[in-house]
């Protein structure tokens, strides 16, 4: 026998390729089963991880609404007017005196400014001062009434230091306070007042004799 030399010569290896393609759709479907498979999913981390709810924002307390502060209550105040002299009073309320013909008339029939004359028991509680009998002239007994062009009437009156001040400054109305105002002038009781006659709220009138004269008091509270 011959010796064959085989040189350079591989041997031919035949594929069967419906066995190839077969293989190749087989592990296509197995990878996309597998796709599907909750393990496989997680191995491949292709899971989503759960939605965790969502907690809506924390709002903050509403901050409680601030009371709304009182506005305070105001009393009026109701004040005297003064002067250094009864004519200057008198000047300042642009008074004249009553002419005689209206003397003895009531408070509301005569004229406006005028001053004029009446008795304390007249101003106490009670009484309608619009209805008060006036004069002309009269004793020093008897309180002075100016009434201004407004037709307001005030009282003429004489008090110390410290009662002049506080009614000029103001009485609060309804104040229990008791003043005492009068006729005219003595040793205790030298400043002359005008205070407005309707907020006056006679207590208690009585005579207070003198050396030289007897004078009328009038003790009021402010109404």
């Amino acid at each position: 026998m011959r010796d064959q030399q085989v040189t350079g010569l591989r041997p031919k290896i035949k594929f069967d390729k419906t066995a190839v393609i077969i293989g190749l759709v087989l592990s296509a479907l197995g990878i996309a089963a597998g796709i599907y498979l909750p393990e496989i999913r997680s191995a491949l981390r292709l899971e989503r991880p759960p939605e965790v709810a969502k907690r809506p924002p924390i709002q903050p307390a509403p901050s409680p609404s601030p009371t709304p502060a009182l506005a305070p209550v105001v009393v009026p105040r109701i004040t005297a007017r003064t002067a250094h002299d009864l004519a200057g009073l008198r000047r300042l309320n642009k008074v004249a005196r009553l002419p005689t013909v209206d003397s003895g008339k009531s408070l509301d029939e005569i004229p406006g400014s005028s001053f004029c004359f009446t008795d304390g028991f007249s101003i106490l509680e009670g009484h309608e001062p619009s209805k008060m009998e006036v004069l002309s002239n009269a004793p020093l007994s008897y309180f002075e009434i100016d009434k201004l062009a407004d037709s307001s009437a005030w009282i003429i009156g004489y008090v110390g230091p410290e009662t002049r001040d506080h009614l000029v400054e103001g009485v609060e109305q309804g104040k229990d306070v008791v003043f005492t105002v009068y006729s005219d002038n003595w040793e205790h009781a030298t400043n002359v007042i005008a205070f407005p006659l309707e907020h006056i709220k006679g207590l208690r009138q009585r005579l207070t004799p003198l050396t030289k004269s007897t004078l009328e008091a009038l003790d009021f509270t402010v109404k």
